[in-house]
């Protein structure tokens, strides 16, 4: 098993050497070429490995707790069941790579493009992926508790069954991306962009959902029980069968939605536009209402 604990440059790359993953002296350049290396296994951690060019490289199982791949290329690497726990990726190029049941808790991946990346049932409880790219990734089953996503963008993402649940996302990109099942009770959603995205079963419960847009959505069966949806944007939202019961609608609009069926219970609608809503079945008890003036 290799050891890279607390390793300088120097030192890592000593031990890359001993791996057999890597020949000769270290270069000047600290862009090392670790194209389609094999670590598979290797305990890298406190590894140095920043700005290291790693695409198409095998870590799998690998151990890089703690350690630094900032400004690294690993796209389309496969670090499945990896442990990742605090590590630095921030700035990194993780296009496609493959993370699914990698652990990478409390790991700062700031600024990072993973686009593409496979993160099915990944740990990344507390972990930082403020304001980075995520479009078109998979994160079903992930755990993002309490996970910071401020200013990402996750358009087209799959995050079906993902546990967000006090997590931020304020500011974030989730057009066209799939939340279906997805808890993100007592999120931060405020000024979210969720413009054609599906929340089927989503849990948003107690989340703060103030100015969020959630344009066309397909919402069939979503729990919005106690959310802020102050001056949030439905229009042509489908939220059939939704659970609304004291929620704070006031200033939404939700023209042209459907609602039908949808629970409304003591929720505060005043000054929400229903312009050409559809209210067939849904329970309006103690709601609070008073319509727009034309």
């Amino acid at each position: 098993m290799i050891y890279l604990t607390m390793l300088t440059k120097a030192e890592t790359w000593a031990l890359l050497r001993k791996t057999g993953s890597v020949k000769g002296s270290m270069p000047d350049d600290l862009t090392w070429d670790l194209y389609q290396v094999d670590l598979s296994g290797a305990d890298l951690t406190g590894a140095d490995l920043s700005e290291a060019a790693m695409e198409e490289s095998n870590l799998s199982s690998a151990i890089l707790n703690e350690g630094t791949l900032s400004d690294a290329n690993l796209s389309g690497a496969n670090l499945e069941k990896a442990t990742l726990v605090k590590c630095d990726l921030t700035a990194s190029h993780l296009i496609d790579a493959n993370f699914s049941e990698a652990d990478l808790t409390e790991a700062n991946l700031a600024e990072a493009n993973l686009s593409g990346a496979n993160f099915t049932l990944a740990k990344l409880a507390g972990a930082n992926l403020s304001e980075t790219f995520v479009n078109n990734a998979n994160l079903s089953h992930a755990n993002l508790v309490q996970a910071n996503l401020a200013m990402a963008s996750l358009a087209s993402a799959s995050l079906g069954g993902a546990n967000l649940s006090g997590a931020d996302l304020s500011s974030v990109d989730l057009s066209s991306a799939d939340l279906s099942g997805a808890d993100l009770s007592g999120a931060n959603f405020t000024d979210v962009l969720a413009h054609k995205a599906i929340l089927i079963g989503t849990n948003l419960s107690g989340a703060n959902c103030e100015n969020a847009n959630f344009y066309g959505i397909a919402g069939s069966g979503v729990n919005l029980n106690a959310a802020n949806l102050s001056n949030a944007n439905f229009f042509e939202a489908n939220l059939t069968g939704s659970d609304l019961s004291g929620a704070n609608l006031s200033g939404a609009n939700l023209s042209s939605s459907n609602l039908s069926n949808a629970i409304l219970k003591g929720a505060n609608l005043n000054g929400a536009d229903l312009t050409g809503a559809n209210l067939e079945g849904a329970d309006l008890t103690d709601a609070i209402i008073e319509a727009t003036e034309p």
